[in-house]
């Protein structure tokens, strides 16, 4: 098992641009520069952080890592945005080296919107690319291509030839791990071509890497595999890179154990384990454990390969890598088998089984992480100490006999304000999680609601259709009910998947009315499907009632559905060519009321409180606007959330 996926932060993972005045070549330099830091403006501060945290993470993790939080802290105090988004991807890269792809979202889509608002295409293309590196090593290789592919196009409109290298090369490796390796080589191939242009060492040395790779995976010409990653580390010893001459002397391990050539093999995985180790590079300790653990069974040492394969299942389990586990596990699983523990062997092949399905799993591929709450203790906190120095600068104003008196007054009413503030905190909290189980509860109920019809609809279709369409239908049914399950008790979904359940939705209309009418998406291209979040289920109740009492009665039924972004709110709007509202057939029920409707009138009401936005619902009869059209018209804003 190679670690392929390390090179993307040799590669994709750039910084904006940072004008330096000294290279960092040592650990002398780097600690002169550092204690230099307190000393300096932060005009100088922001150029010798990314020289410092560029240099730590090759040899210190960690110490990158708190360098990283430092500059992003000092950035935000400063408030010099572009100081601010350049940390944010700093940090970002960290985290993701360290192997924790949680933080490293959250941090890079921040990221992002901050390089986007400063119109800073560099930046923008750099977090495309991060989050690409993310999807990638999550196992999640369609949304890692998407992102990846969207990084190639920026770069590519603003002509920087060594990105454009960069995104070819990792385009190539989740290719290579797509087991298509035409694709993987060709783009390998453009991507040598530019960094050899540009005369760029360590990029030419990460595409020999992955030519090594490609050559490994199709099993049938190991010596030129070596031969690359040979020439490989020979250019990034010249740079001093530990990280990636950790991941080379892996590689090369790992084709002496695919040779059987095990005293080789040994060798170099130890070494490169040490290196791994040394930088608290855990995705690649884990990789060269598991290694080691395969070798030590073709060694017939069982205990030290149950031992180094245990180890590699829990860095794999603490970073969640899922597209490891499935192979750790299996090696875990041949240990046990080798001393006879059955038991222990059986467990932990049904965990090899589990993980290696849910990688190509369609739910389990779109690994979504919440974007914690921002607390504004700390601007309180600030604005607490500036009305203590205004109290003390009038103080000082004051005669001598009033001073104690006015001081007393002073902290009564620091005392008072707290006090206030406290009470006020305290039920701004229990407020919202009032709204919190009240929007659940509405959740709740809209899903029974949706079940409720569609099942409906089913027993409908099956008793007016043959058995064959109904076994379709079912299916169709079956795959909808699965999505719409498992986004339930979400708050938040990207908006990439509340369209792909509306898309299978609207397929199941259309197959139980005969395909009589068309529905079209208008999406607005500023629209970044796959990381605006969305509250569940609101758009599909509206989509159901223009369908049932709109265009189900007439034989050209036209839906349009228009998505825009408006700051922080989605604007929809669903207009249909049906009789319009105000001709609508009514209930038999005098009693009857549109459950769903009401439904989202109450959760778009408690979203629009947490947010502090309107919820008003638009509903317009067209006939009312022109007398020669007819339909309906609904209009209203969704809050976003982070996913």
């Amino acid at each position: 098992m190679h670690s392929l996926s390390k090179l993307l932060l040799s590669s994709l993972i750039l910084c904006a641009t940072f004008s330096t005045k000294a290279q960092i070549n040592n650990q002398e330099d780097a600690i002169s520069v550092e204690q230099q830091l307190a000393k300096s403006p932060f005009s100088e501060q922001k150029q010798s952080y990314p020289q410092l945290i560029s240099y730590y993470s090759r040899n210190s993790l960690e110490k990158a890592l708190n360098l990283s939080k430092r500059f992003v802290a000092e950035a935000k105090k400063q408030n010099d945005k572009r100081a601010v988004a350049d940390g944010l991807n700093l940090l970002g890269r960290t985290n993701i080296r360290m192997g924790n792809f949680a933080e490293a979202k959250q941090i890079h889509v921040e990221a992002l919107f901050t390089y986007k608002a400063l119109e800073n295409d560099t930046g923008v293309a750099a977090q495309y690319g991060n989050l690409g590196v993310i999807y990638e090593m999550s196992g999640d290789f369609p949304k890692a291509l998407f992102f990846y592919q969207r990084a190639l196009k920026t770069y590519e409109k603003i002509k920087d030839i060594k990105s454009i290298a960069f995104a070819e090369n990792n385009i190539g490796i989740v290719y290579q791990q797509m087991n298509l390796f035409d694709q993987s080589f060709l783009y390998q191939q453009k991507a040598f071509a530019h960094k050899r242009e540009q005369n760029d060492t360590s990029g030419m040395a990460s595409t020999l890497n992955n030519i090594g790779v490609i050559y490994e995976s199709l099993k049938t010409d190991y010596e030129k595999a070596l031969f690359y990653y040979s020439q490989a580390l020979l250019l990034y010893e010249k740079t001093n890179n530990n990280l990636q001459i950790g991941t080379i002397l892996n590689n090369i391990g790992l084709v002496y154990l695919k040779q059987n050539k095990l005293a080789e093999a040994d060798q170099n995985l130890i070494n490169a384990l040490k290196i791994r180790e040394s930088i608290n590079d855990k995705n690649g300790i884990a990789s060269t454990l598991l290694n080691l653990a395969q070798l030590s069974i073709k060694q017939n040492q069982p205990k030290t390969a149950i031992e180094r394969a245990s180890k590699s299942v829990n860095l794999y389990l603490a970073i969640g890598a899922k597209t490891k586990l499935a192979e750790a596990y299996q090696t875990l699983a041949d240990g046990y088998e080798k001393t006879r523990n059955y038991s222990l062997a059986l467990a932990s092949y049904k965990s090899h089984i589990a993980y290696r399905d849910s990688v190509f799993n369609e739910s389990n591929q779109k690994s979504i992480h919440e974007m914690q709450a921002k607390y504004d203790y700390e601007v309180n906190q600030k604005q607490m100490k500036i009305l203590e120095k205004e109290n003390e600068l009038k103080s000082k104003q004051l005669s001598q006999n009033r001073w104690i008196l006015i001081n007393i007054l002073i902290l009564f009413s620091l005392v008072s304000a707290f006090v206030v503030f406290y009470i006020r905190q305290s039920r701004l909290k229990q407020r919202n999680r009032q709204l919190n189980i009240e929007h659940k509860l509405f959740r709740a109920q809209m899903n029974p609601h949706f079940i409720f019809n569609a099942l409906a609809s089913v027993q409908k279709f099956i008793l007016d259709n043959s058995k064959e369409q109904g076994s379709s239908y079912i299916t169709r049914f079956g795959r909808l009910m699965r999505k719409t399950l498992e986004n339930s008790t979400r708050e938040f979904v990207p908006l990439s998947e509340e369209l792909e359940i509306l898309e299978d939705y609207i397929a199941f209309q259309q197959l139980r009315f005969n395909n009589k009418f068309s529905i079209h998406f208008n999406i607005d291209s500023s629209i970044e499907s796959e990381i605006i979040g969305v509250p569940p289920m609101l758009i599909q109740p509206f989509i159901e009632n223009a369908i049932e009492h709109g265009v189900a009665s007439i034989d050209r039924g036209i839906i349009v559905i228009d998505l825009k972004l408006n700051q922080n709110h989605l604007s929809v709007k669903i207009t249909d060519n049906g009789v319009g509202i105000n001709h609508r057939e009514k209930p038999k029920d005098p009693n009857h009321k549109s459950l769903a409707i009401q439904i989202i009138k109450e959760r778009l009401k408690i979203l629009s409180k947490a947010s502090k936005t309107s919820s008003e619902i638009s509903i317009t009869d067209l006939s009312l606007i022109n007398t020669d059209k007819t339909g309906t018209e609904i209009a209203f804003e969704m809050p976003l959330g982070p996913v």
